[in-house]
């Protein structure tokens, strides 16, 4: 999935959205009252929601780095690859 970035702050759509989910989830106000407050239409926020919902939580692998028959080192080589469920 590619994400476009805004012009305004150099963010994506799914920062903006995922900001925006937040904020009413911590107003404390019904969806129909926060996105009448936000100048927002019901069908794009749960649109967005669901969207997001989907990508799941983010899970990390550690790779040994260097020949695969190596002795043991005193220091492991390792990268940190990050992924999305989906991806």
């Amino acid at each position: 999935m590619t994400e476009t970035v805004t012009e305004e702050r150099g963010t994506t759509k799914n920062d903006q959205w995922r900001e925006r989910l937040t904020a009413q989830e911590r107003s404390g106000v019904s969806v129909r009252q926060f996105c009448k407050e936000q100048g927002l239409t019901e069908c794009s926020f749960y649109a967005w929601r669901k969207r997001l919902s989907g990508q799941g939580p983010v899970r990390f692998a550690l790779v040994e780095r260097g020949p695969a028959r190596q002795a043991p080192a005193t220091e492991a080589s390792l990268e940190v690859f990050v992924y999305r469920a989906g991806d």
